[in-house]
């Protein structure tokens, strides 16, 4: 087999055991980004396409609060995190305190 069919034949193989993991169709019509790295995917994911757009202007105490929610939201913890809030608000309200 000449070199070039063997590499060919091997990215095929390659491919083939990760189909699964390339259902990039899925993906986009989930809104996930799709990234080659998973520290770079995961950065951008997260944050980056939210923060970084043009003339956006973060303090940093800011920015880490949108990306503990961002995070909650992408772990599908969303509903679990807002009532806990919620029954957090209602312990003080009991007590007197205002939010």
């Amino acid at each position: 087999m000449p070199p070039n069919e063997k590499a060919l034949s091997d990215l095929i193989g390659y491919l083939q055991k990760r189909l699964s993991m390339m259902a990039y169709k899925d993906l986009i019509e989930d809104d996930m980004v799709i990234a080659s790295r998973s520290r770079g995917g995961g950065g951008t994911l997260c944050g980056g396409e939210r923060l970084d757009c043009s003339g956006m202007r973060w303090i940093p105490e800011r920015a880490e609060a949108l990306l503990h929610l961002r995070c909650i939201e992408i772990n599908g913890d969303w509903e679990r995190f807002f009532a806990w809030g919620y029954q957090r608000w209602l312990a003080q309200m009991r007590v007197g305190q205002r939010s």
